[in-house]
């Protein structure tokens, strides 16, 4: 008799674990579950069997080869599509010419059944199929089986609801057929033993038999059923061979295994050449793969640990199965019911909550506190807040569930009746998210005046006009492939200070927010006159007269962004001969890189110079927040060149006061600074810092067209900063390029150097100690005013960045290449210490 093993399903309901695993190589008490089928089968005098296999084919066949290892002449039959269990068995059969009984078994449950007794019985009866059968407590998940005295098949039911559980006689999924029973299946047919092919057989009469079995069986279905298969094992339960010698009752230790001074209370499993440091504790039922290494203090209760696991000082598993090749640092605490895939890496003090769930190859931040399935994405942040606010994959790491998570933390920081506005981008994605978002505050008992799809500078406007407690902005990042961020604003339209970061992450992570009664639930306000109200202030703060009179030509690039539904009145008032390009919203067709965006302001520069106008303006399409200038010439003028010009119109036109703008910001910002009798504000570079000190200033700017009017609103504003550059040119009756000849030359350089994070206070410490001059931010060598080097660690990414300004290109180009020569030997001889 041959045996035919069932190895081809991809075991859905235990993923992640089988993501990159197929099911029957799950392990069980160390080995996988397969392997416990073929030493059942080698213990009932079987030599030979075929298994049939379709995902993950060639793991199966790699793992047990021609089964010579394992005591058994082992075959494959793959099937190319899914056939069903009945019709893999035709396919195996054909393919191997077994015309005899055969016995049929899943190669991914757990069993001792005793298979010498149920042919027994089968050939007894003459029958024509078998099905072993066995007792169970809840049968609503598997085929219900009713027999007679005799044992022949009266009745089944596959998966009955819980009115229709008739029995708890459940199938097990091992069948003994005669080779008549073949003839019934088609040729590539897909086809079920047990939905299929045994109601027809029964139906007709066919001589059908179930064999009651007293062994042990258990599905190993879904993670519960698989942490009890493999405690059962230690429990002796069922009878299995554990591969390791039992050195005290109930605790088994495999071949070259170290457990040092480790207290361990039985049952406990510790696979082959495993090490434990010093007084690690293991509290059974437990399960330690082979080659893991737990560190000092580790603590693993009731937990699965599969092989080459690291566990550092004491990491604390209880409940939780952990996949092959996992690092989980020092202090990680991984919660009941959790399960963590393959190659993943828990860094220092995370925290996973019961039943989370992490897909293979990801990594979970320090000190961070997982609330969430990690599935799609590839990390997990120990923050929100990022370089770019609260930022990730759109739809994958910012799903709708993440952003209704936090539209309620967010809600959270106030009162319940509290009014924020929420805006986006024109993107699909981010109009998906903000619904998700939207529906977290209304939980909160906040209510939401929603501004649909916005340019950023109007949504700021509206919250501090409107005196609203908030507010929050949803696109994708500029230039960079499918990443989404959500930007917080407080009261005054700015990003949210530290204090409220932390409270918003607090109740985030802890899923601490408030829920609202029914009748408190907030509501929703669609708001019309928006655009409207924000164009009066603007225009308030001009002379009107003035700039129609200069006549302007204007070429304008709206990029297909939603600039082009707010500017255009306010032109049409202004009096300007404007010609538009791009002047429509289509998020397909905007500029979704730096090289399309230079193709397109290469455009916008060569209809500037052909109509000969006084200057053209390309705008970004994402926010409305930054713009680039064109000048007469053809000249781009952006980042601090567009700073400076700025600071000089404001500065010619009888305006005083100070300019902020980042710590490495040109020494050619100083001078015209002092110049005019003001001096240069110096902030780390991120937007919020530079927003919040743009107070009682004249200007502020970054280095990327991002300029800031406080007189108006303290906020980045593309819009106000053409309406200001109009009024500066009207007023002083001079040209763009006349201008830029005025402005002091400068010649910056850039360059980023990965640092890991562990890595990254230690080179900075070090260079704080040998530089000449330290910031308080950052490492500067000063050699005169317009020679510097800048070393600035990044806010969220495990980066240094490196700013060098020289006298001339070729002097910033060496200090850059000096400078970063220096941090990567120092990152390298300082990870070497490690």
């Amino acid at each position: 008799m041959k045996a035919i093993i069932m190895a081809g399903g991809e075991g859905t309901r235990l993923r992640p674990l089988t993501v990159h695993r197929p099911k029957p190589l799950v392990p069980v008490a160390g080995k996988p579950i397969m392997q416990h089928i073929i030493e059942l089968l080698r213990k009932h005098g079987f030599k030979e069997a075929v298994a049939t296999v379709h995902y993950l084919a060639d793991e199966i066949e790699g793992y047990f080869g021609d089964g010579e290892e394992f005591g058994i002449s082992l075959k494959y039959s793959v099937e190319d599509v899914p056939l069903g269990t009945a019709g893999s068995v035709k396919r195996a059969a054909d393919t191997f010419n077994l015309n005899e009984t055969l016995l049929i078994l899943s190669g991914d449950a757990l069993t001792d059944i005793d298979l010498s007794e149920a042919i027994a019985f089968h050939k007894d009866r003459g029958a024509l199929v078998t099905i072993v059968l066995s007792r169970v407590s809840n049968p609503l998940e598997y085929g219900v089986v009713i027999v007679d005295e005799e044992g022949r098949i009266r009745r089944f039911l596959e998966k009955p609801s819980g009115d229709e559980a008739f029995s708890d006689t459940v199938n097990t999924g091992i069948y003994i057929i005669e080779p008549e029973v073949l003839s019934y299946i088609g040729d590539q047919q897909f086809v079920d033993f047990s939905q299929n092919l045994f109601p027809k057989l029964l139906y007709e009469g066919k001589p059908l038999y179930g064999f009651i079995s007293k062994g042990y069986w258990c599905d190993v279905g879904n993670h519960t059923s698989y942490l009890e298969a493999n405690f059962d094992v230690l429990y002796g339960k069922v009878k299995v061979q554990i591969d390791g010698e039992e050195i005290a009752p109930g605790i088994f230790v495999g071949e070259g295994a170290d457990i040092g001074e480790a207290e361990i209370h039985p049952p406990v499993y510790i696979g082959s050449h495993s090490r434990i440091e010093g007084k690690a504790r293991i509290t059974g039922p437990a399960i330690i793969g082979a080659e893991c290494v737990l560190q000092e203090g580790v603590k693993v209760e009731r937990s699965v640990v599969w092989e080459k696991v690291f566990l550092g000082r004491g990491a604390d598993l209880f409940g939780c199965i952990v996949g092959d090749r996992t690092i989980c640092g020092e202090r990680v605490k991984v919660g009941e019911g959790a399960i963590i895939g393959n190659h993943c890496t828990l860094e220092g003090d995370v925290i996973v909550q019961p039943f989370i769930k992490i897909w293979p190859n990801k990594i979970v931040e320090r000190n961070s506190r997982v609330t969430m399935s990690l599935v799609w994405g590839g990390k997990w942040y120990g923050s929100l807040f990022r370089r770019y606010g609260i930022a990730g994959i759109g739809n994958l790491e910012i799903t709708p569930e993440y952003a209704t998570k936090l539209g309620a933390a967010f809600g959270s920081l106030f009162p319940k009746g509290s009014w924020v506005a929420v805006s986006r981008d024109s993107s699909q994605t981010a109009r998906m998210i903000k619904r998700g978002f939207i529906a977290g505050l209304l939980s909160a008992g906040i209510n939401v005046l929603n501004l649909q799809a916005m340019v950023l500078p109007i949504t700021r406007f509206t919250i501090r006009s409107r005196s609203l407690v908030g507010g929050a902005h949803i696109r994708m990042v500029p230039y960079h492939s499918s990443l989404l961020t959500i930007e917080l604003f407080d009261e005054r339209g700015i990003e949210l200070p530290p204090s409220s970061q932390r409270k918003l992450e607090s109740y985030f992570f802890r899923e601490d927010f408030r829920r609202v009664r029914d009748n408190e639930v907030g509501t929703i306000e669609y708001s019309t006159r928006v655009i409207e109200n924000y164009r009066e202030a603007l225009l308030s703060q001009i002379d009107e007269k003035l700039i129609s009179s200069r006549k302007f030509k204007l070429v304008i690039d709206y990029a297909f962004g939603r600039t082009s539904l707010v500017l255009p009145a306010i032109l049409g008032i202004l009096g300007l001969d404007v010609v538009a390009l791009n002047p429509f919203v289509d998020p397909q067709r905007a500029p979704h890189s730096p090289q399309q965006r230079d193709e397109m302001l290469k455009e916008l520069r060569n209809v500037v110079t052909a109509l000969r106008a006084d200057f053209g303006v390309f705008f970004e399409h994402s926010g409305g927040e930054t713009l680039s200038i064109v000048a007469p010439n053809g000249e781009i003028v952006d980042g601090y060149k567009l700073l400076l010009l700025f600071a000089l119109l404001l500065y010619k036109t009888g305006r005083k006061g100070d300019i902020v703008s980042y710590l490495h910001a040109p020494s050619a910002l100083d001078e015209l600074a002092t110049r005019f009798g003001g001096k240069v504000i110096r902030t780390r570079p991120l937007p919020r810092f530079l927003l919040e000190r743009s107070q009682n200033v004249l200007l502020g700017g970054n280095d990327s067209g991002g300029l800031v009017f406080p007189q108006f609103q303290p906020a980045f504003d593309s819009i106000f900063a053409l309406a200001m550059l109009l009024q500066c040119l009207a007023q002083l009756e001079e040209d763009i390029t006349d201008l830029l000849s005025e402005l002091p030359s400068f010649h910056l350089r850039y360059a980023v150097v990965p640092c890991p994070w562990e890595e990254k206070a230690r080179v900075m410490r070090i260079l704080h100690r040998a530089e000449v001059v330290t910031h308080e931010y950052g490492a500067m060598e000063k050699m005169s005013p317009n020679q510097w080097v800048l070393v600035l660690p990044d806010i969220s990414e495990p980066y240094l960045h490196i700013w060098a300004e020289g006298e001339t290109p070729e002097e910033a180009e060496e200090l850059l290449r000096k400078k970063e020569i220096e941090v990567r030997d120092l990152v390298k001889r300082e990870a070497e210490l490690i």
